[in-house]
């Protein structure tokens, strides 16, 4: 398994370590056209980060996406943030990002 998740000072990885990543050549092929995707979120915005392309193809194709978004988002380290108030519109931010960027797909 490959995370593309970064933290706060990660630049991400490098394209040269995705291309040399080992199971990458194991990975079968998408056969066929899937009538359902799930996608599993595990942080806001991995969804589009991650899977923005195959989404667009499913729906393409005519398949329903399902995206499971398993944080919200609301820990996040990000400056001007504090307190349970401040955590909540910021998992609200987030939600309404998701809802946006996924009806754009």
């Amino acid at each position: 398994m490959v995370s593309f998740a970064v933290g706060p000072d990660d630049a991400g990885t490098d394209e040269d370590e995705w291309l040399s990543w080992a199971g990458l050549d194991g990975l079968a092929p998408l056969e066929g056209r899937p009538a359902h995707l799930v996608v599993v979120a595990p942080h806001p915005d991995d969804e589009v980060l991650g899977a923005a392309g195959l989404i667009r193809a499913a729906r393409r194709w005519g398949a329903t996406v399902e995206v499971v978004a398993v944080t919200d988002g609301e820990a996040a380290p990000v400056a001007g943030v504090s307190g349970a108030e401040g955590r909540r519109s910021l998992a609200e931010r987030r939600a309404e990002e998701r809802a946006e960027a996924l009806e754009r797909l």
